[in-house]
């Protein structure tokens, strides 16, 4: 089931990669009416959601929130100003990270691993051909100055992806996921509000709140994020680690290519580092099912 989630989930990633291309809105701004469309659209719930007692559950959405305020917008900004694709060279990183930090969590599930000797090598090794694909794709878009800033978005997301893996287990219901959605977002709402407020130009005549065009790709990127968010924290409730979801992710580049050549546009990337990549995933799929 979690496979089904992930490549949908890798679909949705592609399309808000590639979406800033076309709406050239400001990152920060953008995220913050994304975030907030999606609280909206969710706060309805509020009124008959049986929400946990004080645990780790709001730790966990207290970091979830931090990387969906944190992660896009940066992303977002980096969309608008190069191809989509530049802003998912965090993913090898959030892969790494989150499959070291699952495998020493979860003890049963490092104890299948380690079962049979082949069964870890094969995974690492799906796992760095879907990473080196991705950067041999199109090198063009990768530099190290773009890395180095992406790079901390990874860790942010592992951390994340890994806390909520840990409160949110096949056991949960999707009452409690759609809760852990809310609290994240509402918080995600406050951190934006912040940013926002902590610019230089805000509150100034130059500032302008909601720009011309603004609207439009806050509903469309509020209508995806919602899309992407309900993918990703049920695919994470029935994936043995959090780091397999990522992975498959990275598939979003090569969505992003076929979009390019359905539409004519000019796109340099290298088709065998595609093919590569599914091939990875699927090895990935086969190992991480037997």
């Amino acid at each position: 089931m979690w496979i089904i989630f992930a490549l949908l989930l890798s679909i949705t990633t592609a399309m808000m990669a590639e979406s800033n291309r076309y709406f050239k809105m400001e990152g920060m701004r953008l995220n913050f009416f994304r975030v907030l469309g999606i609280a909206l659209l969710l706060s309805p719930s509020a009124l008959i959601l049986d929400f946990p007692p004080p645990s780790m559950f709001y730790v966990a959405a207290v970091l979830s929130g931090t990387a969906i305020a944190v992660v896009p917008a940066i992303k977002m900004t980096l969309s608008a100003h190069k191809m989509g694709r530049v802003t998912t060279l965090s993913l090898p990183v959030e892969t790494f990270v989150a499959f070291g930090l699952w495998l020493m969590v979860d003890a049963a599930l490092r104890e299948y691993m380690l079962g049979d000797i082949w069964r870890i090598p094969t995974v690492l090794i799906s796992l760095a051909l879907v990473a080196v694909s991705m950067f041999v794709m199109r090198q063009n878009d990768a530099s190290w100055r773009t890395f180095l800033i992406v790079a901390p978005l990874g860790v942010l997301s592992a951390l994340s992806a890994v806390f909520a893996k840990y409160v949110l287990p096949p056991s949960q219901s999707m009452d409690d996921i759609i809760a852990f959605m809310l609290c994240a977002d509402i918080w995600a709402v406050l951190m934006g509000a912040c940013f926002l407020a902590l610019r230089k130009d805000f509150g100034t005549k130059r500032d302008k709140l909601c720009p011309p065009g603004m609207l439009k790709a806050a509903i469309f990127y509020s209508m995806l994020g919602l899309c992407g968010q309900s993918l990703f924290f049920t695919s994470i409730q029935y994936t043995p680690n959090p780091a397999y979801i990522v992975a498959i992710i990275m598939l979003s580049p090569v969505w992003i290519m076929l979009w390019h050549k359905m539409t004519g546009t000019k796109d340099d990337a290298n088709p065998l580092a595609g093919l590569v990549m599914v091939l990875a995933a699927v090895l990935l799929i086969i190992v991480t099912n037997i």
